[in-house]
C-alpha cells in the first residue's frame, strides 16, 4: 500500500526515487538502468520495454504501486534486457500466437531470482509455480512445458488483437490474477502495439549500446559475486559468468587451426 509520503509524488517522481532505490540496493545494475528511456503511455496496462530500451509506463498504474514495487518492476524489466529474451524468443522460433506463453516463461525465469534477492513485486508475480515446475530453470524449459500443456488442453486468449495459444489451466490462472496477462514488450519477445505508436523522432538505444550495457552489468555482477556478500541470486550470477566468458571454440575449428599452422 502506498504510504502517505508517496501519495504526493507524481509518477515521474516515483520512478526517479525507485531508480535510486535500485542503485542503492544493487549498484551493479547502473549500466543497464541507463539504457531505459521513459515514455508515459496509457496504452500499456503497467510497464513494457521495447528492444531499443524505450520504457513505456502507465502513469496511473505507477501511482498505485509503492516505490519499492516500482523498483522491483524496474529490475524485472532490466533482466529482460540483460538476458536477451527477445533474441532467445527468435532462437526458439516463438510464433505470434505463442508470445504470451513465452512472456510467462521469461517472467518465471526472472521472478524466482528477484524473490530470492528480496525485491518487492506488485500483485501476484508469475513464478515457475504457474507451470508446476521447479524454480531455477531456464525460460526455454518453462516455455517447452507450457507449449506441451497447451497442446494437451488447448485454450485461447486475446492480447493486442492476436489470439494467444495456451493451456486451459494457465488461462484460468492468468485471468484470475490482479495484473491479468503479462505483456512486457519487445525486450521480452512480446511487443506491444504501443511500441509501434512511438514518435518517429523519439530517441532509442542502438543494439551496440544495449550490448555494451549487458557486458558492463555482467562484469559488475561477477565482481560483486566474487565478494561473497549478500544474497545474489544464483541465476543472475550464472548469466553474468556466461555472458563474459569467452565463446567456446569447437574441436573442428581447433583442428583446422592446427592444420593451417602445419602447412
Amino acid at each position: 500500500m502506498v504510504n502517505e509520503k508517496e501519495k504526493f509524488l507524481t509518477s515521474e517522481e516515483k520512478l526517479a526515487v525507485a531508480k535510486l532505490r535500485v542503485l542503492k540496493k544493487a549498484p551493479y545494475y547502473s549500466a543497464a538502468l541507463r539504457t531505459l528511456i521513459p515514455y508515459p503511455s496509457e496504452s500499456v496496462p503497467t510497464m513494457a520495454v521495447s528492444e531499443s530500451g524505450v520504457m513505456l509506463y502507465n502513469p496511473e498504474q505507477i501511482k498505485l504501486w509503492t516505490v519499492d514495487e516500482i523498483a522491483g518492476v524496474l529490475v524485472h524489466e532490466l533482466n529482460h534486457i540483460l538476458r536477451d529474451h527477445h533474441k532467445r524468443s527468435k532462437i526458439q522460433h516463438v510464433a505470434d500466437d505463442q508470445r504470451l506463453i513465452w512472456n510467462v516463461a521469461v517472467d518465471a525465469e526472472i521472478n524466482d531470482d528477484l524473490i530470492y534477492g528480496g525485491w518487492e513485486l506488485p500483485a501476484e508475480p508469475i513464478t515457475p509455480d504457474y507451470l508446476h515446475m521447479e524454480w531455477g530453470r531456464t525460460a526455454e524449459e518453462y516455455y517447452r512445458k507450457a507449449v506441451k500443456d497447451a497442446e494437451k488442453r488447448p485454450a485461447k486468449v486475446e492480447q493486442d488483437g492476436v489470439d494467444q495459444r495456451l493451456s486451459q489451466e494457465l488461462k484460468h490462472t492468468l485471468e484470475t490474477r490482479q495484473d491479468n496477462l503479462p505483456h512486457c514488450g519487445g525486450v521480452a519477445g512480446n511487443p506491444t502495439k504501443a511500441e509501434e505508436d512511438l514518435p518517429d523522432d523519439f530517441p532509442e538505444k542502438s543494439e551496440i549500446e544495449m550490448e555494451r550495457a549487458r557486458t558492463r552489468t555482467a562484469e559488475a555482477i561477477a565482481k560483486e559475486a566474487e565478494k561473497g556478500r549478500g544474497n545474489m541470486p544464483g541465476g543472475l550470477v550464472r548469466w553474468a559468468q556466461k555472458h563474459i566468458r569467452p565463446p567456446e571454440v569447437s574441436w573442428q575449428t581447433k583442428l583446422g587451426r592446427h592444420a593451417r599452422r602445419a602447412m
